[in-house]
């Protein structure tokens, strides 16, 4: 700590041990005097310090403040600046909404916070049909109809906590796009209707018309016959007219029950399907002596009635054996689809027919070779399950159609 000194004017008489005593005995109060001064000292400058610091935290939290003020403000704005319905909630009970919720809905925004969407929104005791939020924690956009208008509700959940039930959601007024995209659809139909019209009167027309010329002779030759100038190579004649008349009319049934299966609106309803016993069935029905590679792998059930399904198969199938060639059929899961693929070694199809393959009445084999429409019926049987068929081919090599139904 230091040294204490005591020091004796030179006239007075010298200090004797008992002065030296009390000096002694009084060391130990000045060093705790000192050691305390020091003390206060320290924490008078760490005081002055700590002022300081507090003094700068003040300054920060105060300009953290105003700009979390700043940027909740912006979001507010943002949020109401929006022109589409927001809102907030707490499972189904409304917690926050933008402007354009209640403007929307026509109900005054004092009423909103606190209660049910579906008591604001349509009036129900009870969650709309279809919410997305009446299946718990889902998150696939639905469609409403509220107040005469289509909805598209989209929920965000603000947690993956399934206890946390806060959520955000879009409502997106779709009732104009459903409008024009039924408009669409109208027009597709009517343009596919007169497709199908020109085909079809194109493809009986050939063979009405050959029916027609040969009924035509067929009446000279009987009068003829009537007034005996009919030789035998006339009734030779008659009888290859009656022949190839025979062979229209059945072309005519074969059109007439395409366009009946094509027309069929409904497929059933949808029973699960084993895809190998399909296969297994419409190959030992069409298929009994034809060179062939089977590799049945699929183990799940496909969302199709069997009926249909062997349909579709049968068709794609026949096309397969009109291509030529050696045939493998292979079936197996693929995610959530059971996959067909029909190959054939035939020769191939030609990059510009691909994109036509499914059109009523197209058809690359020529006269007399089908109808056209097995593979369109197959494609609307497979589309009305929610389903597609791929093409692969390439020229000289053969082709392969695959089915891809979704599992059941």
């Amino acid at each position: 700590i230091g040294v204490l000194e005591a020091v004796r004017h030179a006239a007075r008489a010298p200090f004797e041990a008992t002065h030296l005593e009390r000096l002694i005995e009084l060391a130990p109060h000045v060093v705790i005097a000192v050691h305390q001064a020091r003390v206060d000292e320290k924490l008078q400058q760490a005081r002055s310090e700590l002022l300081e610091i507090n003094a700068g935290l003040e300054a920060k939290v105060a300009e953290r403040t105003k700009m979390i003020s700043a940027a909740k403000r912006e979001w507010e704005r943002t949020f109401d600046a929006i022109s589409e319905p927001i809102a907030l909630q707490d499972d189904f009970t409304i917690t926050r909404t933008n402007l354009a919720w209640p403007q929307t809905v026509g109900v005054p925004v004092t009423q909103v916070n606190g209660r049910a969407c579906y008591q604001v929104l349509a009036q129900r005791s009870s969650p709309c049909p279809g919410c997305p939020l009446a299946a718990g924690r889902g998150t696939r956009p639905c469609e409403v109809e509220l107040r005469g208008r289509i909805w598209r509700v989209s929920p965000f959940w603000l947690s993956e906590d399934p206890a946390d039930k806060r959520v955000v959601i879009h409502y997106h007024d779709v009732t104009h796009q459903r409008a024009l995209e039924e408009k669409a659809r109208d027009g597709e139909r009517l343009n596919a209707l007169s497709q199908l019209a020109s085909g079809a009167a194109h493809e009986i027309n050939n063979p009405i018309a050959f029916v027609s010329a040969n009924l035509q002779s067929l009446e000279r030759l009987l009068s003829d016959a009537k007034a005996g100038k009919a030789d035998a190579l006339a009734y030779a004649d008659g009888f290859e007219m009656v022949e190839e008349s025979l062979t229209g009319v059945g072309r005519v049934r074969d059109i007439v029950a395409g366009l009946r299966d094509f027309s069929r609106l409904e497929v059933g309803n949808a029973d699960p399907s084993d895809v190998n016993a399909s296969v297994t069935r419409e190959v030992g029905r069409l298929l009994e002596t034809r060179e062939l590679v089977l590799k049945l792998e699929a183990t799940r059930l496909a969302a199709i009635a069997p009926l249909q399904l062997d349909q579709a198969v049968s068709h794609v199938l026949e096309n397969a054996i009109q291509a030529g060639g050696k045939i493998s059929i292979r079936t197996w899961d693929e995610g959530d689809e059971v996959r067909v693929a029909i190959e054939d070694q035939g020769t191939g199809i030609e990059k510009k027919h691909l994109r036509r393959l499914f059109e009523p009445f197209f058809t690359t084999r020529g006269v007399g070779r089908g109808v056209g429409l097995g593979l369109t019926v197959a494609y609307g049987i497979v589309k009305r399950v929610a389903g597609e068929i791929d093409v692969a081919s390439e020229l000289g090599k053969g082709s392969t159609f695959t089915l891809r139904l979704p599992k059941f």
